[in-house]
């Protein structure tokens, strides 16, 4: 669903700290690209701060206006939302030849602290397998596991049906949509069936979510990359 801009409430949205993000990116998530000396004079540093902090405050603001508005047409209603991990919230890379980390994105606790202060109830929707276990780790998805409500961890994981598959293709044969995207189209419709009272908001940075009330497809420039 695409957002008027009309209806955005921006006196709302919390501000991030320049100094803060850019501090989180060189001291935490770039600093092995750094370390590395992977920056060079065709594509800097600086530059690459730069393009990471607009995506940060894009991400934030498309997200705040969308449960904002949600909450305007259906005040008495429970608001859950539901995002995807990888590129969306976090991204996974090697920091040294044989080892990985996950990093979560540094406007993640700013964003969450505020949709809890908002009574919204945050979830995961991800292709991912074992994500409790991946909260658990300090490694991984653990600096998130507090905010997140145990009932709302969804795994699309094999959920997918081929014949399904080939329904949903067929029928949204318009649009350009992947596997992925068809797997959590199925899976919400199903979990929206089943919980007609909950307004139900998927985050990703894939394309589905257009199709959803309130759903948020993230644009090339706030998906998160490093």
């Amino acid at each position: 669903m695409k957002i008027n801009i009309e209806n955005k409430i921006s006196e709302k949205i919390p501000k991030l700290s320049e100094k803060f993000l850019r501090d989180e990116f060189i001291n935490i998530i770039l600093k092995y690209k750094i370390e590395s000396n992977s920056y060079d004079d065709d594509f800097t540093l600086e530059q690459d701060l730069e393009k990471k902090i607009l995506s940060e405050n894009s991400f934030l603001e498309s997200v705040i206006n969308s449960i904002l508005l949600a909450k305007k047409e259906h005040s008495n209603r429970k608001i859950v939302i539901l995002f995807d991990i990888d590129e969306t919230i976090a991204a996974n890379t090697y920091v040294t030849d044989a080892t990985t980390k996950t990093f979560i994105r540094p406007s993640i606790p700013t964003l969450f602290t505020f949709l809890k202060q908002e009574g919204v109830q945050i979830g995961l929707l991800s292709s991912r397998s074992e994500i409790q276990s991946q909260l658990d780790d300090s490694n991984n998805l653990q600096s998130i596991q507090s905010y997140i409500t145990p009932e709302f961890i969804l795994s699309t994981r094999n959920t997918l049906s081929e014949i399904k598959g080939r329904e949903l293709s067929n029928k949204y044969n318009d649009k350009m949509f992947a596997i992925g995207d068809f797997e959590k189209i199925n899976f919400l419709e199903e979990f929206i069936n089943k919980n007609p009272d909950l307004i139900v908001i998927p985050v990703d940075d894939l394309e589905y979510p257009k199709l959803f009330d309130y759903g948020v497809a993230l644009s090339p420039q706030e998906k998160f990359f490093i």
